[in-house]
């Protein structure tokens, strides 16, 4: 496509396009099968949610340096998005972290359905237990607009796996297979999809599994993991404007290393199912409609196996349990009352239950945790059987006024109700009985854009979102918190106020010559961060720091940006630069905000003809020594990597795909990446990668 062309249809699709206030949970239609390259390398699309970035070149590039960018876990897909990173603590289970924002700050979603980790210790996100090769899509909210996925977004990750085909035809499917030297990592998976009358189907599987890996340095980093993962999907029209759809998944993750943990995970266990019903309206400015209702039970055990604890002379068996079931439903409705305006109503609800219990036994000689007296095994709920229920409402609109401009405005409502049945005696002496509070939070956004000219573009957005504070904040009792970098233990606090993200932005696009560009800023304040402050308590377990600190309410502000600049340098070639830098302060803590990014940059050359095609990336960060020293925060030193990537069309249905990645076998850390409890060094990153896949269509 021209450039000029397309930076025309990008101003337009700014427009015209649904913005972040009005995304519903989901596609409105399910995706076809594709082009032949697509069938054979299914796409991961990953892109910001605002309309003018998810259209241009930049978003092209992108797409394509996706789909051909190897990856462990869906985690590390996610560090191709300027001012999106991710936490290492193994090789599976990366942590999302947007423009410094992480955990339940960040709202997980796949198909509609909201999804949390499944144990106490953070091992897993709920973007871990989806295995690259099924997601169609994975869609980046960087800011308080996602008011119509959920509840409590100060930013927000939407994941649609792949859909079934719209047209009616013999039953397709796809067989792939790769491996990557570095870590022995492997991988098979395959599809099958078709349409029969009013039925269309695809059922998806998927094993993976790896080793230790090795650094530049040459040393050995724990890595072990075996994943085994099958989904099914059917839709059935029910007439020309409507369907159902039902999706079944399951996963199973054993013997997991986690270097930055003080356990490794044993196993998962992740079923999940959900039930969609959608009307599109039809033609004219009739209602669409969209209901849906899902589940999901993820079972975890952890344990110290492998780890210093459980040798001389700490010599303990550590063993956790964790369970957590949530259930989930929405509801929503779009109106086209007049030209040029557009409505959206709609209401949802979920329930997330937590438990988990850690047993400890200490064998003859080994050091005694507190509280386990002439005995040798203890027994302390991380998750005290706590639950947390939202039932939300909200309403948005959107409008153009001009032929210029679009202005679109949101509010959102929420009930919570939080609670927990099992909290320990010390937990009650030190904290208080009362664990059931309840809060009501408003929410709102509102986003303006501006056609400057046919290739230019201004946009401006404000918004603000509370989230409520999780189980872990609310119910530990001397629990390791994930938010740091320490191993120190932390006492929940069931009052503290919901955070409030309050946060602007300013966006700029649009192209010179063959240039296109696109550029943002932000500043964000949040009020009653959930920060920590140290207690007289003392610590339950021998090995623990002696500090131990509990969760409060503080203060915090981010600043920072994002810019993207592609552009055709030469026949068959194309250029693409990223930028992005971040800047956060606790402001309770006086000290810088933890997980802040260092300032990042990339650079990508593609060189594409009609059968192959080459890649270069060249990404560089920067050192960071701004960090929050009381949650144990180390800096990092700048680094440079380079990857180099190649994809070759065989014959029909049959690409053949390669390359290595950390071409220069640096020894380098994202400054992110948790620290090992037990040397306090930080997870490196994997050295030179030699890998290679193969992918046939049928």
């Amino acid at each position: 496509m021209h450039i000029g062309r397309l930076r025309t249809k990008v101003a337009a699709a700014i427009l015209t396009a649904s913005l972040p206030l009005l995304s519903h949970a989901g596609d409105a239609t399910e995706s076809p099968a594709g082009s032949d390259v697509d069938r054979i390398l299914p796409t991961i699309v990953i892109r910001s949610s605002r309309a003018a970035t998810v259209s241009g070149v930049a978003g092209e590039m992108q797409l394509d340096t996706i789909r051909r960018t190897p990856a462990r876990a869906t985690g590390e897909l996610l560090r191709e998005l300027p001012g999106v990173d991710s936490v290492r603590r193994g090789p599976l289970g990366l942590d999302p972290a947007v423009r410094g924002l992480r955990e339940t700050q960040v709202g997980g979603y796949i198909d509609g359905a909201r999804w949390f980790p499944g144990g106490p210790g953070r091992m897993d996100s709920p973007l871990s237990h989806l295995d690259p090769t099924a997601i169609r899509s994975i869609e980046v909210e960087k800011g308080p607009y996602a008011l119509t996925w959920g509840p409590g977004n100060l930013a927000a990750i939407r994941v649609e796996t792949h859909g079934v085909p719209a047209d009616a035809g013999v039953a397709q499917g796809f067989l792939g297979s790769g491996y990557q030297s570095n870590g022995a990592v492997a991988h098979g998976s395959g599809s099958l999809y078709g349409r029969h009358r009013s039925l269309a189907y695809r059922v998806h599987g998927v094993w993976r599994q790896g080793d230790d890996y090795r650094p530049g340095d040459g040393t050995s980093v724990p890595a072990d993991f075996r994943v085994g993962e099958g989904r099914a999907r059917a839709t059935y029209a029910l007439s020309d404007a409507s369907d159902i759809r039902v999706m079944l998944g399951y996963q199973r993750q054993e013997d997991i290393d986690y270097p930055g943990r003080m356990l490794n995970a044993r196993w998962y266990d992740v079923r999940n199912a959900s039930a969609r019903w959608r009307h599109t309206g039809g033609s004219g400015k009739a209602p669409v409609a969209d209901a849906l209702v899902y589940a999901s039970v993820i079972d975890h055990q952890m344990d110290n196996q492998g780890k210093p604890s459980a040798d001389a002379p700490m010599s303990k068996d550590i063993v956790v349990d964790s369970r957590v079931e949530v259930i989930g439903a929405r509801v929503a409705v779009d109106l086209d009352p007049a030209d040029d305006v557009r409505l959206s109503l709609g209401a949802d609800a979920y329930r997330a239950h937590r438990d988990a219990l850690r047993t400890t036994r200490s064998t003859a000689g080994g050091v005694m945790d507190m509280d386990m007296g002439a005995g040798t095994i203890m027994q302390v709920p991380m998750w005290p059987d706590a639950a947390i229920a939202d039932v939300g409402v909200y309403a948005t609109g959107a409008h153009s006024p001009t032929a210029r401009t679009r202005v679109s405005v949101g509010v959102r409502a929420d009930v919570v109700v939080a609670d927990a049945d099992a909290v320990t005696d010390f937990y009650i002496a030190n904290v208080g009985a009362e664990t059931e509070t309840s809060e009501f939070n408003l929410s709102a956004s509102g986003l303006a854009t501006y056609r400057l000219s046919a290739d230019w573009s201004a946009s401006v957005g404000v918004g603000s979102v509370a989230r409520t504070a999780d189980a872990k904040e609310r119910y530990s009792d001397r629990v390791p918190a994930t938010r740091a970098q320490m191993s120190a233990e932390f006492m929940g606090n069931p009052t503290l106020a919901p955070e409030r993200g309050t946060q602007a932005d300013l966006w700029l696009e649009g192209g010179v010559g063959k240039v296109s560009v696109s550029a943002s800023v932000f500043a964000r304040r949040i009020d009653n961060y959930i920060t920590l402050e140290a207690t007289a308590l003392t610590a339950r377990m021998a090995t623990s720091p002696d500090t131990v600190y509990r969760y409060v309410n503080g203060g915090a502000r981010f600043i920072g940006g994002e810019a993207v600049a592609s552009a055709p340098v030469a026949r068959h070639l194309v250029v693409r630069a990223t930028l992005a830098y971040l800047w956060g302060e606790d402001t309770a803590l006086d000290e810088p905000a933890l997980g802040v990014s260092p300032p990042q940059a990339t650079v990508v050359a593609r060189y594409t003809r009609d059968r192959f095609a080459i890649e270069a990336i060249a990404r560089a960060a920067a050192s960071q020594d701004r960090v929050s020293v009381t949650r144990g925060e180390a800096a990092t030193e700048r680094h440079v990597v380079t990857d180099l990537l190649g994809e070759a069309r065989l014959g029909p249905g049959l690409v053949v795909r390669g390359g290595a990645l950390n071409v220069g076998d640096a020894t380098y850390v994202n400054h992110l990446n948790a620290r090992n409890p037990f040397t306090k060094e930080p997870v490196p990153e994997p050295g030179r990668v030699v890998f290679t896949e193969v992918a046939f269509a049928f």
